[in-house]
């Protein structure tokens, strides 16, 4: 892993003259902050850093302190590959374990038959593949976070070929018969590589689910004045585009540069008012169009699509 550097053990700094006093007080004041027994990071170091990133370091500084070589799985391991998840990332480290060991302090143990799972040997440790650790997932959690992790796992590997629908599949007849493997077979048919964020995964879930037609993914849109946009959905059949938290489509909405933000809004409103006149009906939502009951439904029917369920509205 990449991020050792940004790892401070107290070992080392006891090691280099610095006391047990002057560590606690720079834990005190909050100057370094505790990510596993032993083991800190600099506070501003770590407010810099992304939620998976955040779980990595925590990873690598938990790994150390096993006397037995580990194998990452579940959410760790998502996170040493890059695949997304839709909950936050936990605390704790995911490893699997072949005995019945409790689930204590820094990590998750998981039980089970470690020969099911398709496993890569990394050095001090192993990991589960990418097809594996995005079952183990669906195991766990509900289809439409299975489908998050399915589908970046896709994404992911669909350049560098680190996974492919197949061996998702394979992955899932390994755990034929556990709770919540017809939950990931289903989910891996449900897959797709062109979902490019967890809000899309999820919101081609929630079409499905209240009855809307599939739509295309990642269609390009061109006029004849030079304009190249792709768009998140797209309906031929009846002119609808779909945009998933299009405010993120051009960089700089979250810049504490205020003209670089106000650059993206006006980039942004322009692609969204040159992509209306190509299409007949255009719907945008957000991530809380998504998680509360019903408010995708409402973006969609208000944007004219139909869908084969009824509507109380």
């Amino acid at each position: 892993m990449e991020d050792d550097s940004i790892l401070i053990r107290r070992r080392d700094r006891i090691a280099r003259g610095d006391s047990v006093r002057d560590l606690d007080r720079s834990l005190g004041r909050g100057d370094l902050l505790s990510v596993a027994p032993g083991a800190y990071v600099e506070r501003t170091t770590w407010s810099e850093l992304s939620p998976v990133r955040r779980h990595r370091v925590r990873v690598l500084a938990s790994l150390e302190r096993l006397k037995t070589d580990p194998v990452l799985s579940h959410f760790s391991a998502a996170a040493y590959w890059g695949l997304d998840i839709w909950q936050p990332w936990p605390s704790t480290v995911d490893i699997l374990v072949q005995d019945g060991a409790r689930s204590s302090g820094s990590f998750r143990r998981h039980t089970g038959d470690i020969a099911r799972h398709d496993t890569l040997a990394l050095g001090d440790f192993s990991v589960t593949t990418v097809a594996q650790t995005a079952v183990d997932i669906a195991l766990l959690v509900p289809f439409h976070e299975a489908v998050v992790t399915m589908d970046s796992a896709l994404r992911v590997g669909a350049g560098d070929s680190l996974t492919t629908r197949a061996e998702l599949v394979a992955a899932a007849e390994r755990m034929r018969g556990l709770p919540g493997s017809r939950r990931a077979f289903a989910a891996s048919d449900f897959a797709t590589h062109l979902a490019e964020s967890p809000l899309e995964s999820v919101s081609r879930v929630r079409m499905m689910e209240a009855g809307f037609p599939a739509p295309e993914l990642q269609r390009e849109f061109i006029d004849r004045h030079g304009f190249r946009a792709f768009v998140d959905f797209w309906w031929p059949e009846y002119g609808i585009i779909g945009e998933a938290d299009g405010q993120l489509k051009y960089g700089g909405l979250g810049s504490a540069d205020p003209e670089a933000a106000r650059r993206a809004v006006i980039a942004e409103k322009n692609r969204e008012n040159t992509l209306r006149r190509l299409c007949s009906g255009f719907a945008r939502w957000e991530h809380a169009d998504v998680v509360k009951p019903g408010r995708l439904s409402s973006v969609l029917r208000t944007a004219g699509l139909p869908s084969t369920r009824r509507s109380p509205s």
